[in-house]
């Protein structure tokens, strides 16, 4: 779902999808540097590039938040996400969460409004 509302079916021949509601993740990479983790909106980032060889060359961009602007990476704003795997695809595909293993898709992610309450200990 999108912010608006409105709601899409894309096919994704992707190597990676990256969720995201916060800027960066693994070492400082700034995969979303558009992310607000107070918004309600995740950041979906997905690598279409033509080859894997292409996108390890791409990694470096990563880092500096400029990868947006490269052939074969895409961004949009969503409140609710589903990944289903396509069968002609074969499979599986491993769902990784912030470094681990967390199973494989179909996944459906969403945001939970104010669900963790973040203070300073006393």
């Amino acid at each position: 779902m999108f912010p608006d509302g409105s709601r899409a079916e894309k096919v994704l021949r992707a190597y990676a999808v990256v969720i995201c509601n916060g800027t960066t993740f693994g070492a400082g990479m700034r995969v979303a540097p558009m992310a607000r983790p107070d918004d309600g909106l995740l950041e979906v980032v997905t690598v279409e590039t033509a080859s894997k060889l292409r996108m390890l060359l791409r990694l470096s961009t990563v880092y500096r938040g400029l990868h947006l602007t490269q052939p074969g990476i895409a961004h949009f704003s969503c409140r609710q996400l589903t990944l289903t795997p396509l069968s002609e695809f074969g499979g599986p595909f491993p769902l990784d969460v912030d470094g681990d293993a967390l199973g494989e898709i179909p996944v459906n992610v969403r945001i939970l409004p104010a669900a963790l309450r973040i203070g300073v200990p006393a």
